[in-house]
């Protein structure tokens, strides 16, 4: 085969080269030559010019001959790697010739003669000599490729020979950098920097006029140059209407140069933020007419300036608060810190476009499922659709005001805005919901509100748990309060993915849907299908099983150990999910050593959160603790795992109705009412005990809403209600889990690395990491965990309560914990704690799946616990209220035992019903350990207990006023480590500490 000819110029060159990029990339590609302009290069490829290796089939006067020729390089119809030249055709008259079907198949390739020579010019010629040359008679690709010839051969001076060898990227972004080795030339050789720049980039004298005027071109008038270019050309092609600074206008015509102008701006930001952000800022302040002329759907995707950003978030807060979803989400689509550098430079509008973002796929998920229930036909299809819809909107709704709830504060600057944003979600989610629930209502009154026995709660026990039990080995039956059934999809979810196959049914709780109707109706109570309801005063406690009421746990554990274990000595073992949380496996290994193999697990940490309104602060920490307690369990050998609820809940808001009932004395619940007589009320769901299988001495009549209004039982709208007949009160969760492959440990041993950080507008910080121990003892790398879960707590104290908020790079928030990758940057967790009184505790950082060896770590000082207003205040000794989460279940009288219970004699001693003991907190270092230097200790001691030091005394105590000086220096940090707080104030004329009250 010939060789290619040397002597073709750098047209030819760049035009070869694309196309055999093209051809490599595409296969087939099809090459419409309109004017004729590139048949002799074209047959210079076929003949390998320039290195091209591909098969060249051309056009040249029989399309006989060129199909014949398509026929040799295989199906031609589909032929691989192939250029096909068709001269003195266009993209009209290539539908009137043979080879259409071709031209339909592969990849067009069409380029002017002109677009050419500038594209080959760039960088050898300035834009204004690359047009002229375009624009003269005759031009051809031999006279281009001698014209670049000759540019290319012209004399240059040992700067731009400098500048060249350094290639455009180098010198402009050295430039911006105020890269020393370009700075040693400026403003010396200033001229010949800009001609370089002028010929790469289009930056002319028209530019510099208008940014800098006549001053000496210096490495700072330089930079400004080159960084307010690249920008304003990304600015204007990013637009999609025309600039209206005249200076913008002329950036409008730079051709070719574009791309590599748009594409060092997108480098220059990457790669130098700082600098970035102080000329972007610097330009923007140039650009006023800009600012005010553009509306947000003019700007482009890219937010060059920062005014770009704050006009799309405006536009975006705007769009939310008329209920304008879709528009809202593609806004806040492209402003996450990964896409808009603005974005990825403040923590304040990370949170400002996650709310943004939360609330415009929540509108939108209420906006496509609003009409969910119409035309459903039984109660059996709208559990369906509810489950498959449905639940997720309410899992996206909740999921809002979770990420609301922990992002929110006043120091974000459309703090006001972004109120108004819940506000329209909440109206969108109640105007949802009603609607949803009116038509659920509506298949109650006309089927009845009781399902089939598929669907009932009542059968859940029989129907799963009892065959689990009986088909051997180790069970463990989850009873949680208030565990709706998006978070059981949620939680499912997240459980396929540790390698256990689940499988999630739903199921109608009984009516009304309290914990002392649904709790009790999982365990084994029914007789033939029905329910025979323990009154007192004219409520429901609980149902009679058989000899004995079951009301309340032991009795619960009692029903279930009789149905499905051998023998009348032998009790399931009982333990509630806070247990577990400071359970160690080897210790739970000893407790189920031996025991009957039915484990019984009680929570009621969701509905005690929400009662108290702790709940959107606390769902996920709750969630974490129920798969962190199965993973300690499936490790403690425990196969198989039913988790039920006794009901779900409404998230309630000012959105929510609160109405009288109707004309009648009595006083119902927030949800329902139970009348001795039919209440007379139109709109309402009304039905007899009787009619839910009930079998009851006086048949009393349940009154039900038809949407998710309450009854006013108080003036203030309770957050988080139960008790009703809506969806997202009755269909519960039934889960199913199997453990497919016990996840083992890795050999790597790890530990926490924890500081407390200041705290931000009541946003407890603590930054942490986690650290391999020892090299020696690591994992392969392809073995190791990609992240490892950490959470928080206070050892000891049930009655505080933590909730997550955020969490910075490199670690990630994910249903209540903190994912960390192991041996990475320390990473800004935010947090609050919440407890029944002012005060400051320890945290503990710790691993709470115990899938990998952690070392837990107790934060060096202390955190500040905000009271709850909540949550009742602290009762002396002999108090009768419970801490959190240990709420008191209505009092009843000890039921009988009819075989010794498995809990050791202090539980047993316990009364049935009563909140167990308060566990004492473990041993944690006193704070004096916390602070290294001894002087400085005692310092602190002396305020701790006489309250207050001068400086004077302080000087005794520390032996100099140098000593003095470093003490405050200190002092922020030191104070950190106390359990108390410590003022600066002026007695006396005279500096002075003081402990505060």
């Amino acid at each position: 085969m010939p060789t290619a000819d040397p002597h073709r110029g750098a047209a030819s060159r760049a035009l070869a080269a694309e196309v055999n990029k093209k051809v490599r990339e595409r296969g087939l590609v099809v090459w419409i030559d309109a004017d004729q302009q590139y048949t002799t290069l074209v047959d210079a490829l076929r003949e390998g010019a320039f290195g091209f290796s591909y098969p060249v089939v051309a056009y040249r006067g029989s399309y006989l001959e060129l199909m014949l020729a398509l026929d040799q390089q295989g199906d031609a119809l589909h032929p691989a790697h192939v250029l096909l030249h068709l001269p003195g055709v266009n993209k009209e008259t290539v539908k009137e010739t043979p080879v259409f079907e071709l031209y339909k198949a592969g990849v067009v390739f069409e380029k002017s003669l002109g677009t050419l020579v500038r594209e080959a010019a760039m960088g050898a010629a300035t834009l204004e000599q690359a047009d002229a040359f375009v624009r003269a008679p005759g031009l051809s690709l031999d006279k281009a490729d001698r014209w670049l010839d000759e540019l290319q051969a012209q004399p240059r001076g040992e700067i731009t020979l400098l500048l060249e060898s350094r290639g455009l990227d180098d010198v402009v972004l050295g430039l911006v950098a105020d890269d020393p080795r370009l700075r040693a030339h400026l403003p010396e050789h200033g001229e010949q920097v800009l001609a370089f720049l002028e010929k790469g980039l289009g930056l002319g004298a028209a530019w510099r006029t208008y940014r800098i005027g006549q001053a000496e071109l210096t490495a700072t008038a330089v930079a400004t140059l080159v960084a307010s270019w690249l920008m304003a050309v990304e600015f204007v092609h990013d637009l999609k209407e025309a600039p209206v600074t005249p200076e913008l206008q002329a950036l409008t015509r730079l051709g070719p140069l574009v791309k590599d102008c748009r594409r060092l701006a997108a480098r220059f930001r990457e790669q130098h933020p700082d600098a970035y952000e102080l000329f972007a800022t610097e330009l923007q302040e140039h650009l006023q007419q800009e600012r005010t002329s553009h509306h947000a759907g003019a700007l482009g995707a890219i937010d060059t300036f920062r005014f770009e950003e704050a006009t799309m978030r405006a536009a975006a807060l705007g769009a939310l608060c008329r209920g304008e979803w879709d528009g809202a989400e593609e806004m806040a689509g492209a402003r996450t810190p990964e896409a808009c550098f603005w974005v990825r430079r403040s923590p304040a509008l990370q949170r400002t476009w996650e709310i943004l973002r939360q609330a415009a796929s929540t509108g939108r998920a209420l906006a496509a499922t609003r009409k969910g229930l119409d035309r459903c036909g039984s109660l059996d299809e709208a559990v369906e659709r509810y489950a498959e819809k449905l639940a997720p909107v309410d899992r996206q709704h909740r999921l809002f005001e979770q990420r609301a709830h922990a992002l929110l504060a006043s120091d974000l600057d459309d703090y006001d805005a972004l109120l108004e944003v819940r506000k329209a979600v909440r109206r969108a989610y109640r105007g949802w919901a009603d609607a949803t629930n009116r038509a659920f209502f509506e298949l109650c009154v006309a089927h009845g509100p009781l399902p089939g026995r598929s669907l009932r709660q009542r059968s859940v026990y029989e129907d799963v748990v009892h065959p689990l039990v009986e088909q051997g080995g180790r069970v463990a039956f989850l009873l949680v309060d208030a565990l709706r059934f998006e978070m059981a999809q949620g939680l499912a979810q997240e459980l396929r993915r540790e390698k256990y196959r689940a499988s999630l049914g739903a199921r109608l709780a009984e009516l009304p849907t309290e914990t002392a109707i649904g709790m009790n109706a999982l365990t084994p109570v029914e007789r033939n299908g029905r329910l025979r309801p323990a009154m007192r005063d004219r409520k429901i406690e609980g149902f009679v099983a058989g000899e004995f009421r079951v009301c309340h746990p032991p009795e619960r554990v009692r029903a279930i150990s009789e149905r499905s274990l051998p023998g009348p000595a032998q009790s399931a073992e009982d333990i509630e999910l806070e247990e577990l949380q400071d359970m160690g496996l080897a210790q739970l290994k000893r407790r189920l050593g031996g025991k009957p193999p039915l484990v019984v697990v009680r929570s009621r940490e969701l509905d005690t959160a929400g009662e108290h309104g702790l709940h959107l602060g606390t769902f996920d920490h709750t969630l974490a603790l129920l798969k962190s307690a199965i993973s300690l369990l499936s490790q403690a050998g425990v196969e198989r795992f039913v988790i039920a609820s006794d009901h779900g809940f409404l998230l309630q808001d000012a959105t929510a109705d609160n109405l009288p009932f109707g004309a009648s004395k009595q006083v119902p619940e927030r949800r329902h009412a139970l009348l001795p007589e039919p209440s007379g009320m139109p709109d309402v769901l009304e039905v007899r005990l009787s009619a839910l299988e009930y079998d009851v001495e006086e048949d009393l009549y349940l009154v039900l809403r038809p949407d998710t209004a309450l009854w006013q039982t108080r003036e203030k709208i309770a957050p988080f209600v139960h008790g009703g007949n809506s969806l997202q009160e009755r269909v519960i969760p039934v889960l199913v889990l199997d453990r497919q492959v016990v996840r083992g440990k890795t050999t790597s041993r790890y530990e926490v690395v924890a500081h407390p950080e200041p705290a931000h507008l009541g946003r407890q910080r603590l930054r942490l990491a986690v650290r391999l121990q020892s090299r020696e003892n690591a994992s392969l790398g392809f073995l190791a965990p990609k992240s490892i879960s950490l959470a928080l707590r206070v050892q000891g104290r049930s009655d505080v309560l933590i909730g997550l908020l955020d969490a910075g790079p490199p670690a990630t928030l994910s249903d209540g914990r903190v994912l960390v990758p192991p041996n990475r940057d320390e990473a800004i967790v935010e947090f609050e704690i919440e407890g029944q009184a002012d005060e400051k505790v320890r945290v503990e950082v710790y691993h709470p799946d115990a899938i990998e060896e952690v070392t837990p770590k107790v934060v060096e000082g202390f955190f500040d616990v905000a009271r709850s207003r909540h949550l009742p205040k602290p009762r002396a000794a002999g108090g009768s209220a419970p801490p959190p989460g240990q709420s008191r279940p209505p009092s009843a009288p000890p039921a009988p035992q009819a075989r010794p219970p498995s809990a050791p004699p202090a539980a047993q001693a316990r009364p049935p019903g009563a909140p167990p003991p308060m566990q004492p907190a473990p041993a944690t270092p006193a704070w004096g350990e916390l602070v290294a230097d001894d002087a400085y200790r005692r310092v602190l001691e002396i305020i701790a207990e006489r309250r207050t030091i001068n400086e004077a005394e302080l000087a005794q105590v520390l032996g100099s006023s140098r000593r003095v000086r470093a003490f405050a220096r200190h002092f922020d940090e030191l104070v950190r480590r106390l359990p108390f707080e410590v003022e600066v104030l002026t007695v006396n004329g005279m500096k002075a500490y003081a402990r505060k009250d």
